[in-house]
């Protein structure tokens, strides 16, 4: 971590339940295995100089994995494993071999087949909650997933509580205090907590507020780094209060990962604070400047500079993001926000239309463009971008806030109470959709408008 920032268990890249999905670094399975928490090295099980196998096929897992055990690993249950009352298949077939039931291979590029380092005991219970493949499935594609569970339950018992199933509700928009529990619990792996913590920003505040207040102090590296993230529910003010210490931490990721979320409160700091967080600032700057031939370097560069308020250097910083890949989405669509913010809004719209054009499923892509739309007063087009950006992104509440505020503008209130509704069904901690149901619901009662016909009015504008 003074090194590297890693990717956690991302959406996109490994499934919720932590299995890999897309193309990723063995390291982070590596972290949430039972071996890596007992202190099995990379070394135990490869060669350091040439990276191969020390030993061929199943040899290489029973020489620690038998009813003898091995010295050097004492709490390590001892037991056959190499037979079929383990493996629940013939010997020597395909299903007796340990890696096809506990290191499952993703094929990259359709040549490059991986496995996943987490050493995963499988759980096709799993996947109807998380949607995520088991182990099962790779030979019996023929059976449901039901039955390969009751297989295993027959043979091993019940299974354990497992993170994945918080995982998989934070993507669907319903989480919080789940989240927060994965991340309390020490029995989790780091990667897991701080995954769960990082989870917790597109989720209201209030739940999960004390689990982030713990990480960010957690002994584990890792677990800060996460939490560091998670904060940013937190207006600048409450994060700099609680999270100014990081700016000290032993670890550059970490120190890295603070500073553009506590740069924002720059402006309302003086003396020491302001000394240290421009100190923490200047950091992270010679950071992205280390990774300077990148667009995505100079679209944080960028962003730093607009939470500051110095927009000349954004600007400057999205144009050469810009330079480097006229197709980055994040430079084109921050970019476009700080023309709006300087007073030449009309100017971002090709910004906007590009950044559509490079990712036209992006929910913030499309909700950037229909706030634009807008504020050129043609709400009628922004109606269906506002629309296909809530159903994109269900876990995000400010998606289905801004539809039911565009829908409500445009006076179809009861259109908009539903997708409220449905909204507080997945998030009912939020206060802005509990808020606005609130109003448009009093807004939109009958004769509300004392008979003259008049059509109900938001609360606010839309803005952007």
């Amino acid at each position: 971590l003074d090194h590297y920032a890693p990717a956690l268990l991302d959406p996109g890249l490994y499934h919720a339940d932590g299995q890999i999905e897309d193309e990723v670094y063995v390291w982070g399975s590596f972290l949430q295995s039972r071996m890596h928490a007992a202190g099995v090295r990379c070394g135990d099980c490869h060669d350091p100089h040439g990276a191969r196998l020390r030993r061929t096929g199943d040899a290489l897992c029973v020489a620690c994995h038998n009813p003898a055990g091995r010295e050097d690993f004492p709490s390590l249950p001892r037991a056959d494993y190499a037979s079929a009352a383990h493996h629940l298949h013939p010997p020597d077939s395909a299903g007796a071999r340990c890696v096809n039931c506990h290191m499952t291979a993703r094929a990259y590029m359709v040549i490059d087949p991986r496995r996943d380092h987490s050493f995963r005991v499988p759980r096709p219970d799993l996947s109807a909650v998380t949607g995520a493949p088991h182990a099962c499935a790779g030979c019996h594609a023929d059976r449901e997933s039901a039955w390969a569970a009751a297989v295993l339950e027959a043979a091993f018992g019940a299974p354990r509580d497992h993170f994945g199933v918080a995982f998989a509700a934070a993507r669907a928009g319903s989480a919080g205090a789940a989240l927060a529990a994965v991340a309390d619990d020490a029995g989790n792996p780091a990667i897991v907590r701080a995954s769960a913590l990082a989870m917790l920003a597109a989720t209201a505040e209030g739940a999960g507020d004390a689990a982030l207040r713990r990480g960010l102090a957690d002994d584990d590296a890792l677990v800060r780094f996460g939490a560091a993230r998670g904060m940013d529910r937190w207006p600048p003010a409450r994060r700099w209060r609680l999270a100014g210490r990081l700016l000290d931490d032993a670890r550059l990721a970490v120190r890295v990962e603070a500073a553009p979320r506590l740069a924002p409160a720059l402006r309302g700091l003086r003396g020491a604070d302001r000394e240290r967080l421009q100190r923490g600032i200047s950091e992270y700057l010679a950071v992205q400047r280390f990774n300077g031939d990148r667009a995505e370097a100079h679209a944080n560069i960028g962003n730093l500079h607009v939470a500051t308020g110095a927009f000349d250097e954004a600007e400057a910083a999205f144009e050469i993001a810009l330079t480097l890949n006229p197709q980055w989405v994040p430079a084109l669509v921050n970019l476009a926000d700080l023309l709006r913010a300087t007073g030449r809004d009309a100017s971002g719209g090709d910004l906007l239309r590009r950044a559509a054009q490079a990712a036209p499923e992006s929910p913030a892509v499309m909700l950037a463009h229909a706030f634009w739309l807008v504020r050129q007063g043609r709400a009628a087009q922004a109606l269906p971008l506002f629309e296909r950006s809530a159903r994109a992104a269900p876990q995000t509440p400010r998606y289905a806030y801004a539809y039911a505020i565009a829908l409500h503008s445009g006076g179809q209130s009861q259109r908009a109470l539903a997708v409220l509704q449905a909204a507080l069904a997945r998030h009912p901690g939020d206060s802005q959709l509990r808020g606005a149901a609130a109003s448009i619901a009093r807004l939109a009662q009958p004769n509300r408008a004392k008979g003259r016909g008049e059509r109900p009015r938001p609360t606010s504008p839309i803005s952007h």
